[in-house]
């Protein structure tokens, strides 16, 4: 997420998802990959343009939507057959609505604190919105620091090149949004997946405002979520973290239903909206198991 112009004028988003298959020998096969390019309204995250593959011509009719949780439902209707799939381009789309709301955060790290209010407002959210904002959280306190960043590290890792896609360089303030889905089958499917939301600096380096290690395992035949364990790396407020003790709720639930019963069952302030994020992506690992297992 950038601003190529002014900064808080009109927001791009530039997607890239690629699912690899690595062989026990080391070596790799691109299985799926796709991108996507948007420019959407910074106030009102509503889609200006957007930009796919040639394949899928009905994602012009996303033009109009906003990048919120309404655009979950807009998806199911526009393409379903990728959500189906649990292809790479579904795995982009349904990011957006995340990703847009994050993304004035590197703003942040540009921008006093006046010039901030006078653009985008005081950052608060709706007490309740998750655990972290609920009522008399240290979210809500006025003494409470504002900053509980930590350096992003490096990514990719040039000790596994094959680890990540190549990534694009910018001379603008970005937002990145990173989501790492492994999966490995053996008497049940092993899942280590990793979440982080980062910002650029002024004097250059990126820093981590949300960061999660997921670790699940499911049955290989029922596709039943067997276990499941986050462990909290960066996060704003020491409540957030709190979240994780819910997950248990989860157990038994197949993965391609955690898109649907993520939100209802770790709404508010039961849950964490990025520790969420996380959990819901799980959905595709099915669609992964079977790449494998072909």
């Amino acid at each position: 997420m950038q601003w190529p112009g002014e900064l808080g004028t009109a927001l791009t988003i530039d997607g890239f998802a690629r699912d690899l298959v690595t062989s026990p020998d080391g070596s790799a096969r691109v299985r799926d990959q796709d991108q996507i390019s948007l420019r959407v309204d910074p106030d009102t995250r509503v889609v200006q343009r957007i930009e796919g593959p040639e394949r899928v011509p009905r994602l012009g009719r996303l033009v109009g939507a906003r990048c919120g949780g309404g655009l979950r439902a807009v998806l199911a209707d526009v393409v379903p057959e990728e959500r189906e799939a649990g292809t790479a381009l579904h795995l982009l789309l349904d990011d957006l609505a995340g990703a847009s709301l994050i993304a004035p955060f590197a703003l942040t790290r540009f921008l006093s604190d006046d010039r901030w209010r006078a653009r985008f407002g005081p950052r608060k959210l709706p007490p309740g919105v998750c655990l972290g904002w609920g009522e008399g959280t240290t979210a809500h306190r006025p003494d409470e620091p504002a900053d509980r960043t930590r350096d992003a590290g490096r990514v990719p890792d040039p000790a596994d090149p094959l680890g990540w896609h190549e990534f694009p360089d910018h001379d603008v303030p970005t937002t990145r949004r990173l989501r790492r889905i492994d999966i490995r089958l053996e008497q049940e499917i092993q899942v280590d997946a990793w979440f982080q939301d980062s910002a650029s600096e002024p004097a250059g380096g990126r820093v981590a405002v949300h960061e999660y290690r997921v670790r699940a395992t499911a049955d290989r035949d029922t596709g039943a979520l067997l276990t499941l364990d986050a462990v909290p790396r960066v996060l704003p407020y020491p409540e957030c973290p709190l979240a994780v003790g819910n997950l248990g709720r989860l157990l038994g639930t197949p993965l391609t239903e955690l898109r649907g019963l993520v939100p209802r069952t770790l709404r508010g302030v039961e849950g964490c909206t990025h520790l969420n994020d996380a959990v819901r992506a799980l959905a595709d690992v099915p669609a992964l198991a079977a790449a494998l297992g072909s």
